[in-house]
């Protein structure tokens, strides 16, 4: 029994366990652990219903094979068909003073207790005392006899009611001149592992009674029994048992019985397995034709309920679960959620986070996703294996590279190039690169772990170009490009940049440009390579700050065009 019990409470573990990881990445503790304890022990219930139709199918096939005349076999669950014999004395039912071979019996009583609902006081049954007992018997079929060993399972025995008043006579004699088996209270829980082992571990004759309350606490005992004594007007309580029910179920000898259970050759006789209760061979006081059917019928209804408390039980979690995690407003918490586990660092969130959404990019309404968010190599190593797109573009064109490029955070920077990020990617809104974007922003250590990746350089210097001269072309656009700022013409501005470039320079602060370009600027140093250019100018702006100004240019169609410009701050990067 024990080791029944170990086994029952270890597969509902794994159960509750099973579930409660299909459903962690979507639902939240204590939520989480509440729905997977209620559907493990609904399945479990489920499971448990299909075993009892399994269980009916071995009685159902038992009972085909007596009815075709087949013997029992040995250590196989068989049917018997004949009259119950006694083989011992026999034995007195102790309420309605019955000879019998076999009795079981239950002294309850009645308490009222308060309903929730508006139907008035409600009444429970409280078993008081209960037993079971049989003599040395067998089976008597048409060409065996059949010993019985071990205590039979009565539930399809019909329960007999004891109402007359010697009854209750018997039933005071019985109760007080019987040694009890005390299960009172917690007794209750240390002796019912025993007592299902002890049923099942018999010999062809037993005893056993169980008390549940004290005889102190039994008013009844000391009550004159009436002609109806059960229906006597007396207020119950569980402190004051009302009057009692008797209840009795007995089979008399040369009862026609049935019985199911594991067949012993060696002994010949039905035995239950020490210690499995739920195998205990079952008595019936019918015939074969009608059990089978009973049995046939069982099976089918176990069947069926099992697999549709099942199907309602999984399926309507399944469609539940899908429902919940496709909701708009439940993605997009778990979006938010995500984001700020990101910023935090927190990496068993994150991927908690991943495994719900299934999308690493999760981009938000101008097209930035998380990578190009991320601050933390780790937390962007754990987006590149959820799946995350590193070449993904937000609404301007840029990518996670850029973005981290010219942040210059490097860890990042590293994990993208490793992950085959394209350091060479344009944006549509400047059409610069990553390298551009550091050198701009002045980033020396993302603009070197650039280089190192193969990012495209553009600059020409001293040692892959040819020295310029102030009066060269490259030299002279990029004068008259100074100019036309502090002109502030913006469609002169236009016509210098390169066709690539699509900047408008409708939305200029003109003023800011006037005052950080030179008034009269002049060649502080510059090269060309082919088709390519870049050139320093330097002065004094109208403030009287000096300042040098890089410019990026290209020839197209046999014109410099300025491509892009820059103003140095910190540090100025040289080849």
């Amino acid at each position: 029994m024990k080791l029944g019990c170990l086994i029952h409470l270890a597969i509902l573990g794994l159960m509750i366990g099973g579930y409660h990881a299909w459903l962690s990445p979507t639902v939240d503790s204590p939520e989480l652990w509440i729905i997977a304890v209620v559907a493990a022990l609904l399945s479990f219930l489920g499971f448990s219903i299909l075993y009892n139709a399994w269980l009916a199918s071995r009685d159902s096939a038992a009972l085909a094979a007596a009815l075709r005349g087949m013997p029992p076999r040995h250590g196989k669950w068989s049917a018997v068909s004949g009259r119950l014999t006694a083989t011992g004395d026999s034995l007195s039912a102790p309420f309605s003073g019955r000879e019998c071979v076999i009795y079981e019996y239950e002294i309850s009583h009645d308490i009222e207790v308060s309903n929730r609902d508006d139907n008035g006081p409600q009444s429970r049954k409280i078993v008081d005392f209960l037993g079971l007992r049989m003599t040395d018997c067998a089976i008597q079929t048409d060409t065996d006899s059949i010993r019985l060993i071990g205590a039979p399972n009565l539930e399809a025995i019909p329960t007999q009611n004891c109402f007359d008043a010697g009854d209750l006579d018997r039933a005071k004699a019985f109760v007080l001149s019987t040694d009890w088996l005390d299960c009172i209270g917690s007794n209750l829980i240390g002796q019912t592992g025993t007592t299902w082992t002890t049923l099942t571990d018999v010999d062809e004759s037993f005893r056993f009674d169980w008390q549940m309350v004290s005889l102190e606490s039994y008013t009844w005992l000391n009550v004159e029994p009436t002609d109806d004594f059960a229906s006597e007007s007396q207020e119950s309580s569980p402190a004051n048992p009302g009057p009692p029910r008797l209840t009795e179920k007995l089979l008399a000898d040369g009862t026609p019985v049935v019985a199911l259970g594991f067949y012993d050759g060696t002994q010949g006789a039905l035995q239950s397995p020490v210690g499995n209760e739920a195998h205990r061979f079952r008595l019936y006081s019918d015939s074969l034709e009608r059990v089978q059917a009973q049995s046939g019928l069982s099976t089918g209804q176990r069947l069926v309920g099992g697999l549709l408390l099942l199907l309602v039980v999984n399926g309507g979690l399944f469609l539940g679960h899908l429902a919940y995690s496709r909701h708009e407003s439940t993605r997009q918490a778990w979006i938010n959620q995500l984001r700020k586990d990101v910023q935090h660092g927190d990496r068993d969130s994150v991927q908690r986070g991943l495994n719900r959404l299934q999308n690493a990019d999760l981009p938000n309404e101008h097209g930035v996703t998380l990578l190009m968010e991320i601050e933390d190599g780790e937390i962007a190593q754990l987006l590149i294996d959820g799946g995350a797109n590193v070449n993904a573009r937000d609404e301007s064109g840029h990518t996670a590279v850029m973005f981290a490029a010219r942040s210059n955070r490097v860890n990042v920077l590293r994990r993208l190039i490793a992950a085959g990020a394209d350091v060479n990617a344009v944006n549509s809104l400047y059409r610069t690169t990553a390298l551009v974007q550091a050198v701009d922003a002045e980033q020396l250590e993302s603009e070197q772990i650039l280089l190192a990746a193969g990012a495209f350089d553009d600059r020409v210097t001293a040692t892959n170009g040819e020295a310029l001269t102030a009066e060269d072309e490259p030299v002279e656009v990029c004068r008259k490009y100074i100019q036309a700022i502090h002109a502030r013409d913006a469609r002169r501005l236009q016509e210098l940049s390169t066709a690539d470039r699509p900047a408008t320079f409708d939305d200029v602060d003109w003023d800011v440009w006037h005052h950080t370009r030179p008034v009269q600027p002049q060649q502080d140093s510059g090269f060309t390579r082919g088709d390519d250019a870049t050139v320093a100018m330097g002065g004094q702006t109208p403030k009287n700050f000096q300042v040098v100004w890089y410019f990026q240019l290209h020839r197209e169609q046999g014109l410099w065009k300025v491509v892009r410009e820059r103003w140095p701050t910190k540090h100025l990067t040289t080849k």
